[in-house]
């Protein structure tokens, strides 16, 4: 999703000035990793541990844009 707006102003003649924003989402992105780990061996027991690890991010933000414009 994007939605934004501007306007420009002509402050004499040949010139003028502009400002114009932007808001941008091009949403999130989640991941999930996890790892199993074991000890032990052929004459002991075996205990496992488990390693799990999440993460999240949000692709999101604004532009903001200025400018002088001359007309020729």
């Amino acid at each position: 999703m994007t939605a934004g707006g501007g306007f420009e102003w002509m402050y004499a003649p040949g010139w003028s000035v502009k400002v114009e924003y932007l808001y941008y989402d091009l949403g999130s992105v989640n991941y999930s990793a996890g790892s199993a780990i074991g000890t032990g061996g052929p004459l002991f027991d075996v205990t496992t541990f488990t390693i799990a690890s999440q993460a999240s991010t949000r692709f999101n933000g604004n532009i903001v844009r200025a400018g002088l414009n001359w007309h020729f």
